[in-house]
């Protein structure tokens, strides 16, 4: 079983930002309440940007990884928390997808062209090239 996965950047530093920003403004908050002024020192912004490591990685993991595992009879992607399987078997047709910004995906399709009866794995986002990843799986498609 083949398997496929990347690390993306932007979705990373996305889910690192607004903790980040967020426990610096309620500290920010907190110390003005206290001590009457914004108290900021090298430790607080090195223990909010550990902190925030953490969180980001707990959200970027829930939300944001994608993952597929994959060979000649069936395939299960995964994104965030939210999980697609099937059986290539159970789908007809193979289109290449671009989404803007020069990112593609590979659609599969139950039966018709329909947009609703479909889905579709993000080759770009998973490290695969998208051409060569909807030949592979017009090859799965065929052999049946």
């Amino acid at each position: 079983m083949k398997r496929a996965s990347k690390l993306h950047i932007g979705n990373l530093g996305k889910s690192f930002l607004l903790p980040f920003f967020a426990i610096t403004v309620i500290w920010g908050i907190i110390s003005h309440r206290l001590f009457g002024g914004i108290y900021l020192d090298w430790k607080i912004l090195l223990g909010n940007f550990a902190v925030s490591a953490a969180i980001s990685a707990v959200i970027y993991l829930l939300y944001f990884h994608n993952v597929i595992e994959y060979d000649e009879g069936r395939f299960m992607l995964r994104r965030g928390t939210k999980k697609t399987e099937g059986r290539w078997e159970d789908f007809s047709l193979v289109s290449l997808y671009h989404k803007g910004f020069g990112i593609l995906a590979v659609r599969i399709y139950r039966g018709s062209n329909d947009e609703s009866d479909c889905v579709e794995i993000p080759a770009d986002d998973l490290g695969l090239d998208a051409s060569d990843f909807r030949f592979e799986v017009t090859g799965f498609l065929k052999k049946d």
